[in-house]
């Protein structure tokens, strides 16, 4: 006895299994899309934070650099002056790579006298700002800026809070 099969398959049969296994397929590609969107997303995030933190060492070492330039340097000659200064550590903060653009201004605001029983202990002295800037190619940028008042009859420089 011999089997004989159908020439033709039933007509009930229309592909149904070929599209649901298209549209997972379809559902599966655009998971993948949007994970490797939120992963390269995420990696740009975190390189902005770091060019925005070497933004900010940067401006803090330079006032930091500024201010230990002036302790000892200031005599009543420059001390009334406005200046613009660039000290070793910008130098150093150009060689870096990418290089950090630094600007430096020390501003006099004023001679005048500290009261008594203030936090300095009052004297005489000469009040300045310095004001730092700091910018890298990414667009990172930082400013900062402190207040010193430089005690002339101490010979000695006090930084304000920052």
């Amino acid at each position: 006895m011999r089997l004989r099969l159908p020439d033709r398959l039933p007509h009930q049969q229309q592909g149904i299994t070929l599209i649901v296994a298209l549209v997972i397929l379809m559902m599966l590609s655009i998971l993948a899309l949007t994970a490797a969107y939120n992963a390269s997303l995420m990696t740009a995030m975190a390189g902005h934070s770091h060019h925005q933190g070497l933004a900010f060492q940067g401006a803090r070492s330079e006032l930091s650099a500024q201010v230990a330039g002036i302790q000892g340097n200031i005599s009543f000659n420059n001390a009334i002056t406005d200046g613009n200064a660039t000290s070793a550590a910008a130098l150093a903060l150009n060689s870096h790579t990418p290089p950090i653009n630094q600007v430096i201004t020390v501003d006099h605001q004023q001679t005048g006298t500290m009261p008594l029983g203030e936090e300095l202990n009052g004297g005489n002295g000469y009040f300045f700002d310095i004001h730092s800037t700091a910018t890298l190619a990414s667009g990172a940028t930082s400013n900062q800026t402190q207040g010193i008042f430089y005690r002339i009859d101490h010979n000695a420089v006090t930084n304000f809070a920052d």
